[in-house]
This record gives C-alpha cells, sequence and structure tokens, in this order.
C-alpha cells in the first residue's frame, strides 16, 4: 500500500542525464555536472563527501532501491548496461565515502555485489562477492573492513559464506552467490534445523 507506493519515490531523484540519483536543487533541477560532485576541502574536513549525501555519495548511493532493481536497471539502460556500471563501480572495493566506488565497510553498500544476480549477471555477484571476502577479510581475529556497526559487516560475511543474501528488506526472498561450504546447518531457535 502506502509505503510501497513511497518506495517509488527514488525514480524522481535518478538524473537520466548522469545514469545516477542525485539531490535535487531547491528548485528541483538536478546539479549540472557529474554524478560524483566532492564536496568542499571545508566540508570534506566535516566528513562530507558530497552535498546532499550522508555516509556515501551519489554513485554509492545510486544502488539503494533494493525494493525496485528492476527498476533501476531499466532507468540505467538495461542489464548490459547496469551491469558495465556495476564493474566501474567494484574497481575499487573499499573506497570510502570520499570515492565514486565501493564501500564495502558501509551498510549503504552492503547489497550491491548481489545486484548482479538482478541484472542477470550471477557471475559478477560470485566474483566480486568472494574478492570482498578475500580481499577486505584477514584470516586472522582482525578487524573487518569497517565500523561493524551492530555487527552489520560481520554478519554480512556470514550471509556471503552461506551463499545468499537478503537483499530486499521485508521480503521473503534471498539472493543467491556460491557458498563457502558444500553444506550447511542452521539451528533454529525453535530447536528445527535448517539444511
Amino acid at each position: 500500500g502506502l509505503f510501497a507506493k513511497r518506495g517509488q519515490n527514488w525514480q524522481n531523484l535518478f538524473n537520466p542525464a548522469t545514469g545516477y540519483l542525485a539531490a535535487r536543487q531547491a528548485d528541483g533541477s538536478f546539479p549540472s555536472g557529474p554524478a560524483f560532485q566532492p564536496a568542499s576541502p571545508a566540508d570534506q574536513a566535516q566528513g562530507v563527501a558530497q552535498q546532499g549525501f550522508e555516509e556515501g555519495n551519489a554513485i554509492q548511493y545510486t544502488w539503494a532501491v533494493p525494493q525496485n532493481l528492476a527498476g533501476l536497471v531499466g532507468l540505467m539502460g538495461g542489464d548490459r548496461a547496469a551491469v558495465t556500471t556495476l564493474d566501474t563501480f567494484f574497481t575499487s572495493l573499499n573506497a570510502t565515502r570520499f570515492a565514486p566506488y565501493d564501500w564495502a565497510g558501509n551498510e549503504p553498500d552492503e547489497w550491491v555485489p548481489f545486484q548482479y544476480d538482478y541484472a542477470g549477471d550471477p557471475s559478477g555477484t560470485q566474483a566480486v562477492v568472494r574478492r570482498i571476502m578475500t580481499q577486505l577479510y584477514p584470516l586472522a581475529p582482525a578487524s573487518e573492513p569497517g565500523e561493524d556497526d551492530l555487527g552489520a559487516i560481520s554478519s554480512w560475511y556470514v550471509w556471503a559464506a552461506l551463499g545468499l543474501y537478503p537483499e530486499t528488506p521485508g521480503v521473503a526472498n534471498l539472493a543467491m552467490t556460491s557458498p563457502l561450504f558444500p553444506r550447511v546447518d542452521i539451528t533454529l531457535g525453535n530447536g528445527r534445523t535448517l539444511a
């Protein structure tokens, strides 16, 4: 109902001139120029990477529409165009908020590797998820690639190791990738086992 309809308002922020979401100007227009426009040095010193975005930038937040990935892929020009855009996005895996690439160490980008699945390229999901797991998560009791707010970063790894990910909150489906294990048994709180 109401919230499903409101959840489509992201389309009003999609700038066809850049192919990314944008924070509109006060008069409703899109900012001129490229999608990623770094904030001033003074604002960057305060942690602002780009005006209109918190803990990220336009490139990173463009993917934050798990409720309508087909719509996003369509606005980007279809599967092939979306995959090409994803490939560029993942040339850097933990770029922080100050660069127009993946920031695997922060929540707004956690679901993006699984979006290849929705653009018809599950091998892209498999490759990027495995790169993040092997390059950013050390095989030692060390730190994750970012701040583990309420276990978000470490739970991402658990989902990825299972070969699954809850891409769209509130929807009973899971995106898939290649698991680390040939079999996983999960003991549920009710004493039952999910295998």
